[in-house]
């Protein structure tokens, strides 16, 4: 069975360390993503667990105001895209940005990032599961449940599997 379709996201995650401003976050992973680029290369992407805007190391007001949910894609390669969804003014805002760049924060001084690491841990036995029934006994039985969606070109190659 494709490795994949063992990835335990509940206990997965992404973190990056930024030790100019001692700052080392640790978000989980949420779903995955393989594409076929246009060079032929398949690459893998993480979408993380969203979560809202937040001070760290703070004895109060820990929340962002305006308060904000955040969004990130991940990349094994070192890319990292930020998605902000803010409650008032400004309202949305994006970022993408590699290993070694600055990151926007909240401050408006900028964080670099200089190491990224995944820590993605895998269910040791996994069932392909092709009937209703089998679906509904996992369901019963509190079993995790990992779902794959393909999408493919029109002629017919693999260039989009979420997971």
């Amino acid at each position: 069975m494709n490795d994949i379709l063992k990835i335990d996201f509940y206990n997965s995650f992404v973190q990056w360390s930024s030790p100019t401003d001692d700052h080392t976050p640790r978000l989980a992973l949420h779903a995955g993503c393989r594409m076929r680029e246009k060079d032929g290369e398949l690459r893998q992407y993480f979408l993380g667990y969203p979560c809202a805007g937040e001070q760290m190391y703070v004895e109060k007001n820990i929340f962002h105001q305006p308060t904000l949910d955040v969004h990130f894609v991940y990349s094994e390669d070192g890319q990292l895209m930020f998605v902000k969804h803010f409650a008032d003014a400004p309202g949305f805002s994006r970022s993408a940005n590699r290993l070694g760049e600055t990151v926007p924060t909240h401050d408006g001084k900028g964080s670099t990032i200089t190491e990224m690491n995944t820590a993605i841990r895998n269910f040791n036995h996994v069932v392909e599961m092709t009937e209703y029934q089998e679906v509904h006994d996992a369901m019963v039985d509190n079993l995790p449940i990992l779902g794959r969606t393909r999408y493919t070109t029109l002629k017919g190659d693999e260039e989009i599997m979420w997971y």
